[in-house]
């Protein structure tokens, strides 16, 4: 949703953030770099999260919330609690 305000996002490194935020990886962050991709933000120049915002909503513009809710559903059907299941 903060993609649609123009905002840049502190995210986990996931396969579907790692495509849809594709013009921000330095704000992607793994359990190992949390602290450093956090640190990092909060010096980075205002312009520069700014820009970020900017390609994210430009990026936005070329998926549907359908296309955004099947890829995270896909996500946690395959890698949640009940991966595997067919029920």
């Amino acid at each position: 949703m903060a993609m649609g305000f123009k905002k840049a996002i502190v995210a986990p490194r996931s396969n579907v953030l790692n495509d849809r935020l594709k013009f921000q990886k330095e704000l992607l962050f793994t359990p190992e770099t949390f602290t450093t991709i956090v640190d990092y933000a909060i010096k980075t120049p205002s312009e520069v999260l700014y820009g970020y915002g900017e390609n994210n909503y430009k990026q936005l513009k070329e998926y549907s919330w359908a296309n955004f809710g099947s890829l995270f559903l896909w996500f946690t059907n395959k890698n949640g609690p009940n991966a595997g299941n067919q029920n």
